[in-house]
């Protein structure tokens, strides 16, 4: 039998001073962390005929998040039975980490929060602080990086979330598909909200209704454009979805009338609730690429 080959994901390569370059570096970086998958990954050259192994698929695409100058990135990394860690990159020194104590995040959550299935979506790296907001689809929560204290955000905190979209009353037409995202939605109304997604046809497509004091996590891409209303069609804002997470507060103290959108077609997305864009995921089952 064959030797199995293991890779190692705590150390990346650092290229050779003499060929070294940016470009080359963050190259040879995607590389290596798309081979990665999970610490118990094995590259199996062969395997036992006698083992029955079960159909496994693994994500072979990540969405880095660049924090700090540029030197460095996030990204989920989703597990079998629905697990999932963040992991930190460090470019220059070719380092890959858990962003964080996930253990200790979720002793700090409840004694029932599994650290592998954290209620968190996405992070928000605020270094000026020194701080991470750890965001899921109904909280928020601060975890102080150099205490490692977890504390749940106030609403007074939230209205000052970093990469928080600015808010315009010009609705139009998703023009681009930037880096793949999410934004949270918060509802500061006393009134329900309908968030829709505008695609590049100008064309609004529900995606969600969220309750007053709601937040809704969404999906989308950098540049792709969400329309909010009120119930009875007063436009409470537009929002243009950023490269990084980012949040968009819904409030009244500012609305008009959507007469402009009033005619055009509104449809009902499928059951995934991402807008839609040429992203490509690549995936390995039963040895075959899939798309």
């Amino acid at each position: 039998m064959k030797k199995h080959t293991t890779l190692k994901p705590d150390v990346l390569p650092v290229c050779n001073p003499v060929v070294d370059s940016p470009l080359l570096r963050v190259a040879i970086l995607f590389f290596t962390v798309s081979l990665w998958v999970s610490p118990g990954f094995d590259m199996v050259a062969e395997a036992a005929p006698q083992v029955t192994r079960q159909p496994r698929v693994y994500k072979m695409h990540i969405t880095p998040h660049w924090i700090d100058d540029g030197t460095r990135f996030w990204y989920r990394n989703d597990l079998p039975n629905n697990e999932r860690e963040f992991v930190l990159v460090d470019v220059v020194q070719g380092t890959r980490r858990l962003a964080f104590d996930h253990a200790a995040v979720a002793r700090q959550l409840g004694s029932n929060v599994n650290p592998k299935r954290l209620p968190i979506e996405s992070l928000n790296f605020d270094m000026p602080n020194n701080r991470i907001w750890l965001i899921g689809i109904t909280n928020q929560w601060i975890l102080d990086i150099s205490t490692g204290k977890v504390t749940p955000a106030t609403n007074s905190q939230n209205r000052s979330f970093p990469n928080q979209l600015p808010r315009t009353f010009v609705p139009r037409p998703t023009s681009r598909t930037g880096a793949e995202s999410h934004v949270v939605f918060i509802n500061q109304t006393t009134t329900e909200v309908k968030l829709f997604w505008i695609d590049f046809d100008g064309i609004k497509h529900l995606y969600a209704i969220i309750k007053p004091g709601d937040t809704h996590l969404q999906h989308t891409f950098g540049g792709h454009m969400w329309l909010v209303t009120s119930k009875t069609g007063e436009l409470l804002g537009v929002f243009e979805a950023s490269d990084l997470p980012s949040v968009a507060i819904i409030s009244t103290d500012q609305s008009i009338s959507t007469n402009q959108f009033r005619d055009r077609k509104i449809s009902t997305p499928p059951d995934y609730t991402n807008s839609s864009g040429h992203q490509l995921n690549v995936k390995i089952k039963d040895h075959n690429l899939w798309l």
